[in-house]
């Protein structure tokens, strides 16, 4: 009670944290620790009082012959204890301060409140020693091994070392789940998940990746899928999911080989279509051939109109510079010679425009395809010309030409015979209603109309030029174009079987294209994976290994190292690689378990070496003495793997070997200082005689407390922890071997065959002190005699 609630206090105040185990060991730790103490000062208090001491006298003496061992074995464990502090892990860090707590209130009550007892005690009989049943057993127990050191030290390391090989055997459980009982909510809950879920799908591990820039980009992505894709190949790892592999494989979509594969089927699909319009094309071809043979003829036949209008506007100029002006008909004074100029004219005129007419057959034509040619839309010539074809349809379509035609009719009419006035009346008319059309044509004004004429000339010159160009330009672009539906068709041929062929992950390749990063369907798969700032990306490890055992804790370096491997001359870079997740929780435990232990290991066994270096002032027998606890903690874990790993199925949980040794090393320490102070103390007697008389007066002691202590944590066994059942066996077991074993046989044997070398480089048996002369005075004469006949024996 009070070292509960002093670890309380000082958790409290002092911020000391305190685990579940820590209150168990804590109680287990004062009832064993304490209990030694007390058997040990009550022991050699009971032998004072046989030997006549007064009670108080006793007591008295009993401390300071035992009161060092107390304090020596208080100092070891305590100190241990402290040194846990220093573990990283909690299970050793908030164990350690607390038990050294419990063994300093433990010591404080052995030296203080039970000398007080047993003085008050003594005089009404309370605590006055009992007839020595037990010591002939282990006085013949002692000569016996004095006799024979050598075969009972072979026997007992022999059994020692056979238990702790089985050590070598041990598989640790890191899965917490199996310490609770089946029966418990919890442990049925994972078992029914278990039952239709592999375990691996239900505690999962993630890969972190942590970028200085964003690796929201193709190239930083692609990087990514190379570093997944080097994972997914680990043997044992089952699937990789991130955002480049959001169902465990690399995108299809976004294989580069895909990505080619499907630029081969469009080019495919040009190329057919290019083959399946070959004669289209050559039916173009053969269009624009066509076209500029004809334009070339509507050249020819513009030049055959251009110059018969040429004709009739010089005819008609030479009418006006004849007769226009201020002269009238009515002034003509010679009417015969005007009559037969007139029937001159109307003969020209008839053969001029029969050609004429005869020649516009083709206008419709040429006006059609002028409209509709891009080539004389960019050429000036070519649209004036198309202007006065548009006139010219014109005029032949409202009569204009006709009555030209008809002009030239009645020109050629006019006879001699008749009247002028008659002729000229009928000419006057005509030739205005002429005029009057060619106005409308733009041919009233002679210079203004060969202008024009000349200007369609060079258009139609220029439009069966352009017409020939574009009709070779259109040959060169069929023939261009079949060669691109030959070069497409390979094209696609390549891509196409480059798709096919190498579709494996190895051969893919991986490229998101940018315009697929901003779409909404990639964000919404980025959220799950990728960090908002897009810095931090996260991959879904699923494995084929039990998530709780070690082969999964060793596959987490391999897939770290594996991912750094993937790093280098990538965006990656310079990117921190980590892992998280149950199995590398376990595998942190695991790291910083062996860390810690190798500390527990080196602080115990140098606190102990050198409190009993101090305590015994020798070197030898410290060492031996070390040696012989830490194999009786080996022997303690081979009993505990055969007993639970071979018969129950059950493998030992990783923070039992590391609790076990310190309470092992610690109580064994005890039962060590005990044996060796009084191996020091009767070695005045000799080596084989303080051998004896040790065994005899320390074998019940040191089995008594061994049995107390050993009861003490078989208390736990009744646990509903596995950890903690396990714990209390192999502790009780060890405490029962080095009760039993080690310390009833092996150091003794030890201490025999090594003499007075035990003790290098002191010599305690030339210093015996007032109190143990007196002793050995006092001894009766049976003892004498026992020891006078080993003398003996080993004389003959």
């Amino acid at each position: 009670m009070t070292a509960q609630a002093l670890v309380a206090g000082v958790s409290l105040v002092g911020g000391l944290a305190v685990s579940n185990q820590a209150i168990v060991l804590l109680s287990a730790m004062i009832a064993g620790a304490g209990t030694d103490y007390a058997v040990f000062l009550i022991s050699r208090y009971h032998e004072y009082v046989r030997l006549g001491e007064h009670p108080e006298r006793a007591v008295q003496r009993a401390m300071m012959s035992v009161g060092k061992v107390i304090a020596a074995s208080a100092a070891t464990v305590g100190i241990t204890f402290l040194g846990m502090r220093f573990a990283k892990l909690g299970v050793f860090s908030t164990v350690g301060p607390a038990l050294a707590i419990g063994i300093a209130v433990s010591f404080l009550a052995a030296v203080t409140l039970l000398p007080a007892i047993l003085v008050l005690a003594s005089p009404r009989g309370w605590v006055a020693p009992r007839g020595e049943r037990m010591a002939t057993f282990w006085r013949r127990a002692g000569t016996r091994i004095v006799r024979r050191p050598k075969a009972y030290l072979g026997a007992s390391l022999i059994g020692l070392v056979a238990l702790a090989s089985c050590a070598s055997l041990a598989h640790f459980n890191y899965d917490d789940r199996k310490q609770l009982p089946p029966s418990d909510p919890s442990s049925v809950g994972y078992a029914a998940m278990e039952h239709h879920f592999s375990v691996n799908q239900t505690i999962p591990e993630y890969l972190i990746i942590h970028s200085a820039h964003d690796l929201r980009t193709p190239r930083g992505l692609a990087d990514l899928e190379q570093l997944a894709q080097r994972v997914s190949q680990i043997p044992g790892v089952a699937m990789v999911r991130g955002v480049t592999r959001p169902n465990g494989e690399t995108l299809e979509q976004a294989r580069a080989t895909y990505q080619a594969g499907q630029v081969g089927n469009r080019l495919g699909g040009a190329s057919r279509m290019i083959d399946e319009r070959t004669g289209d094309l050559n039916r173009l071809a053969s269009g624009a051939n066509l076209l500029a043979d004809n334009l070339g003829d509507v050249r020819g036949q513009v030049s055959r109109a251009v110059a018969g209008v040429r004709s009739l506007v010089d005819a008609l100029a030479y009418i006006q510079n004849q007769f226009g002006g201020n002269k009238t008909f009515n002034e003509i004074d010679n009417a015969a010679r005007l009559v037969s100029n007139i029937h001159a004219l109307g003969d020209a005129l008839q053969v001029n425009f029969d050609g004429i007419a005869n020649s516009f057959d083709w206008l419709d034509s040429v006006v059609a395809a002028l409209d509709t040619s891009p080539v004389c839309d960019s050429n000036p010539m070519c649209g004036n010309a198309r202007v006065q074809f548009h006139k010219l349809q014109t005029a032949r379509d409202n009569g204009t030409l006709d009555k030209v035609v008809g002009l030239a009719r009645q020109l050629q009419s006019t006879r001699s015979p008749q009247t002028v006035s008659a002729v000229v009346n009928d000419l006057g008319r005509s030739l205005n209603s002429v005029v009057r059309s060619l106005k409308s044509l733009g041919l009233d004004n002679p210079d203004a109309a060969r202008a024009r004429l000349i200007s369609m000339q060079n258009g139609a010159n220029d439009l069966a030029s352009a017409g020939r160009q574009v009709a070779d330009g259109v040959q060169m672009l069929v023939d261009q174009t079949k060669n691109m539906g030959i070069g497409l068709n390979q094209a696609s041929a390549f891509l196409m079987a480059m798709g096919n062929d190498a579709s494996q992950p190895s051969m893919a390749g991986f490229n998101v294209p940018p315009q697929v990063l901003k779409s909404e369907e990639f964000k919404k798969v980025a959220q799950a994976f990728i960090s908002p700032d897009g810095h931090t990306v996260r991959y879904f490890i699923q494995t084929d290994l039990n998530p709780f055992s070690t082969a999964a804790m060793d596959q987490v370096n391999t897939i770290i190292d594996t991912a750094k491997g993937a790093q280098p001359n990538t965006s990656l870079a310079d990117a921190s690689i980590s892992m998280s997740g149950y199995p590398v929780m376990l595998r942190d435990i695991r790291d910083y378990y062996e860390r810690d232990m190798r500390l527990i290991v080196a602080v115990t066994v140098v606190v102990v070496i050198l409190i009993l270096m101090a305590l015994l002032r020798a070197i030898v027998a410290p060492l031996y003495l070390v040696g012989s606890v830490v194999i009786s903690y080996m022997s303690a874990i081979g009993l505990g793997v055969v007993v639970f790993q071979v018969f129950l199925g059950q493998e030992l949980h990783w923070s039992v070997p590391g609790l076990a040794f310190v309470v092992l090393v610690a109580v064994g320490a005890d039962y060590n200082m005990l044996l060796a102070s009084r191996l020091r103390d009767e070695s005045a007697l000799g080596v084989r005689s303080s051998v004896i008389r040790t065994v005899r007066c320390t074998g019940g002691v040191i089995t008594a407390a061994g049995l107390i202590f050993a009861a003490s944590m078989s208390g736990l066994l009744f646990s509903s922890i596995g950890t903690v059942v396990q714990g209390g066996f192999i502790i009780g077991v060890g405490i029962l071997i080095d009760t039993f074993v080690v310390r009833t046989i092996t150091v003794p044997a030890m201490a025999t065959l090594l003499g007075r070398a035990s003790w290098w480089p002191g010599h305690p048996w030339q210093r015996c002190a007032p109190e143990e002369g007196q002793m050995s005075a006092r001894m009766s004469a049976r003892t004498k005699t026992v020891f006078q006949a080993v003398a003996d024996g080993s004389k003959r």
